[in-house]
């Protein structure tokens, strides 16, 4: 490994989105001026609605750092737009990027650079834990993210000319990240994988019922379009069909002609159906689901696990409703079937 790349990471610009999170963001703020950087700038992209300079409590903070901290204002409306403006005014060689409510650890640029030194690549991914204060918190985390490292954009360090061969964040308000991970996997850059977290999100604690309604539907509404969740829409629109068809399918009327005395005929086979695909979904919403994404058995014990499924079914409706399409893309689907259908 070359000189210059051994110094490289230090010409790093760490770039910050923030919308209306102000108080996230400068408990962010606080928290990295006590941390050991090794940066060139810090990039704040405030596309806020209200526009609001740092305060002198938190200039005063990075006065004597080696690095500058930049707050622009932007009109921007998603987190990867404002990303994408702070990638375009970057000075750095080298971008790193954080949200409001995510806080590295001590050695988050430290284990970046040693994994340049050591392992030759092209920067490192963002490792993120979820934490919550409390019952009502990790109910949410065990019934969404879950308690296990997570690799994230927020948290990730990549050399610049890297980001710009993948090319910008689509304009989304929620799912740019995932999608430009995959997009990443189309070329032959690597990133690596750190061995333990290097982010620490404490974002949950914002989130009461309604505001998690809102939040999944905003994203899922937004992100409905992305390639990589087709599958997601799939599963949803799936399982609104099985139920549909267990409220018009009648197997005895069918097969058995309403006769007990036919080989065909099944008792109750409505409620039997229904019965298992309910057991089915609610072991693995409520048990197995959370068990995956890192959830101890012994916090589901005590009865957690029928709040995390409840939390659950509200989520996958909410899910099932954003995917749903529209009633302007229902009437240009079927124009385009009429169109095909008079060729």
């Amino acid at each position: 490994m070359s000189k210059e790349n051994n110094t490289a990471v230090s010409d790093l610009s760490i770039i910050i989105p923030s919308r209306n999170d102000r108080v996230f963001l400068l408990e962010l703020l606080k928290q990295l001026c006590i941390l050991p950087l090794k940066c060139s700038e810090i990039i704040i992209v405030d596309s806020s609605d209200i526009k609001k300079s740092l305060t002198d409590e938190i200039k005063s903070l990075f006065q004597n750092k080696s690095y500058e901290v930049r707050h622009i204002f932007s009109n921007a409306t998603s987190p990867g737009e404002s990303r994408n403006e702070g990638v375009a005014i970057a000075n750095g060689n080298w971008l790193g990027f954080l949200d409001t409510k995510t806080i590295p650890n001590n050695s988050w640029v430290e284990s970046c650079e040693n994994a340049i030194l050591t392992k030759g690549c092209h920067g490192l991914w963002g490792k993120t834990s979820y934490y919550g204060n409390g019952l009502y918190e990790n109910i949410i985390i065990a019934s969404t993210y879950g308690f296990k490292d997570l690799i994230t954009v927020p948290g990730m360090i990549i050399k610049k000319e890297k980001f710009l061969h993948v090319g910008n964040f689509l304009h989304l308000s929620a799912g740019e990240d995932t999608d430009w991970m995959l997009r990443l996997k189309q070329h032959c850059i690597s990133l690596s994988t750190p061995n333990n977290k290097t982010i620490n999100y404490f974002g949950i604690t914002e989130l009461n019922l309604i505001r998690i309604i809102k939040k999944w539907y905003k994203n899922y509404r937004a992100c409905r379009s992305i390639h990589h969740l087709k599958d997601h829409r799939i599963i949803y629109l799936a399982f609104f069909n099985i139920f549909i068809l267990l409220l018009v399918f009648n197997w005895n009327a069918v097969f058995a002609n309403w006769d007990i005395d036919s080989a065909f005929f099944i008792p109750n086979i409505s409620k039997i159906t229904a019965a298992i695909i309910f057991a089915v979904y609610f072991l693995f919403r409520a048990i197995l689901l959370p068990l995956l994404r890192g959830c101890s058995f012994k916090f589901l014990l005590p009865g957690n696990f029928i709040l995390i499924f409840g939390l659950g079914v509200i989520i996958d409706c909410i899910k099932f409703i954003a995917f749903f399409p529209s009633f302007k893309s229902l009437k240009v689907s079927f124009q385009r079937i009429l169109h095909r259908a008079q060729i």
